[in-house]
């Protein structure tokens, strides 16, 4: 059960959201993505957080820094008290990948926005990207909606395969937002 309700989303009501990020080896890039990912305005919501799923003993041993580091860029609202960090290291040797899925699980909110560890969206694109799957789980669009349109991916499409990622012969050279490729690519 979600630990918030969600409300169909209008204009005065923007439903809290769920930022979930998996770290594996670049724990380094967090703090300070971090410091302006809690600025922007869906994270600074009632109920909002972002969940840090460890996949490695690398990447958990620096949550206190990760939270410290955070807490001294404060300022205008970043705070580690709306950060939460899972331990899926185990998980994660058994099943690679796996921790950005039970952190999705895991997550207090119904609205769940995917990014990595290397990817700082704008909070023009968090903002669009959380309305989105709100308008889609609103809409009765379920978890598969959740799914299919809170993704943000770089420059290539990565698939996994029972060898790790993969680019499919290099098709992919404009970001994919939402499962939708830009740029006419």
């Amino acid at each position: 059960m979600l630990a918030h309700a969600l409300t169909p989303p209008t204009a005065a009501t923007p439903p809290p959201i769920s930022v979930v990020i998996p770290s594996y080896a670049r724990a380094h890039n967090l703090p300070t993505g971090l410091c302006s990912l809690l600025k922007y305005e869906p994270l600074r919501r009632a109920g909002s957080e972002v969940v840090v799923a460890h996949g490695s003993a690398r990447s958990l041993n620096a949550s206190a820094s990760i939270d410290a580091a955070v807490d001294r860029c404060a300022g205008a609202g970043a705070s580690s008290a709306r950060l939460r960090h899972l331990d899926l290291v185990a998980l994660n040797a058994r099943m690679y990948v796996a921790e950005r899925f039970a952190a999705a699980a895991r997550a207090a909110n119904e609205v769940v926005v995917h990014l990595d560890d290397d990817l700082l969206p704008s909070e023009e694109l968090l903002a669009a990207l959380a309305a989105r799957v709100a308008a889609d789980v609103g809409g009765g669009g379920g978890a598969n909606a959740t799914a299919a349109a809170s993704s943000v991916y770089g420059p290539t499409v990565r698939q996994c395969g029972a060898h790790g990622y993969a680019d499919p012969g290099n098709a992919a050279t404009h970001p994919v937002v939402g499962g939708e490729r830009g740029g006419g690519g």
